[in-house]
């Protein structure tokens, strides 16, 4: 009963998906996709507060940081998490990396799963052209293993849990096991952010009050402003246009305009006469044509 509730929730949390943080360009694409991934409709109003004080936290954080150090951080924190969350289901041994390359509607997915998502698959691409890769198919059957193919076999345990997810379930259930652990995942973000700072025996700076890199948006809102303001901007042409009348005195502009049978054509209406050529029988044509000739005269 929970799992069909939490799937129905799911579904509208996402096709209903109208405030979200955005975070600029400054900070790595993996937390700006994490970010943009909580939807403030589902979450508590504990929830939202406790998600803005922490995106102040990361905001005071990150602005005291060099670009490189930024990115590094973020990348290294996403990185560590997805691999150690891989999801706890259990991966029968008949699967096949491929299967999760097959295509299938991920419309639904949130900006976090479709970069998570994308980056296995780019992985299993990336795995499947290493030339060890038929060696390890082949000792995974004898279940025998050389040292290059334990390399790689370490390397596929660690994406077979998200690349089966994929591959069995879809968007909806991979949705849902991402959205289980975001907020912890930020958490984990911010203290991999203050250790940085610990290390380099730097000062944790105060919290933002006032966010310099995240904005908070309503998307149906905007959809709705640029409608309105492109309305706005029709009629205000208008208004020039009736004032232009007004000042010289001319009737106003009529939307009663019709069309009047004596105006109206159409191809039916002429009949275009057929033109049939005569031949004359006593004209022969000639076995050589004139030469052209270059005397034109030049006057100034």
């Amino acid at each position: 009963m929970r799992t069909a509730l939490l799937f129905f929730l799911l579904l509208y949390s996402i096709s209903s998906l109208s405030k979200q943080w955005v975070a600029n360009k400054e900070l790595p694409y993996e937390v700006r996709a994490l970010i943009s991934s909580f939807n403030s409709d589902y979450l508590t109003a504990e929830e939202q507060e406790k998600l803005k004080s922490s995106l102040q936290i990361l905001d005071s954080l990150i602005l005291e940081l060099p670009t490189s150090e930024r990115y590094f951080l973020g990348k290294t924190a996403v990185y560590k998490w997805v691999l150690e969350n891989s999801s706890t289901m259990t991966v029968p041994a008949s699967f096949n990396l491929n299967q999760a390359l097959e295509k299938k509607d991920y419309s639904k997915l949130s900006d976090f799963s479709k970069w998570l998502l994308g980056a296995i698959r780019s992985d299993i691409i990336s795995l499947s052209k290493d030339p060890d890769f038929q060696r390890y198919s082949i000792e995974k059957k004898a279940n025998r293993f050389t040292f290059k193919t334990r390399t790689l076999r370490r390397k596929i345990k660690l994406i077979a849990p998200w690349a089966y997810l994929l591959a069995q379930d879809g968007a909806t259930q991979v949705n849902l096991q991402l959205m289980r652990f975001q907020a912890d995942l930020l958490q984990e973000i911010l203290s991999q952010y203050k250790i940085y700072y610990h290390l380099n025996s730097l000062t944790i700076p105060k919290r933002s009050t006032k966010l310099s890199l995240f904005r908070y948006i309503d998307t149906k809102m905007q959809s709705s402003s640029a409608t309105t303001k492109q309305k706005d901007t029709e009629l205000s042409y208008l208004d020039t246009i009736i004032k232009e009348h007004r000042k010289e005195n001319l009737p106003l502009p009529q939307n009663d305009w019709n069309i009047d049978t004596d105006d109206s054509w159409s191809p039916e209406d002429e009949s275009i006469p057929t033109i049939q050529e005569e031949t004359d029988g006593s004209y022969i044509a000639p076995n050589e044509l004139p030469k052209p000739v270059d005397d034109w005269i030049l006057s100034y």
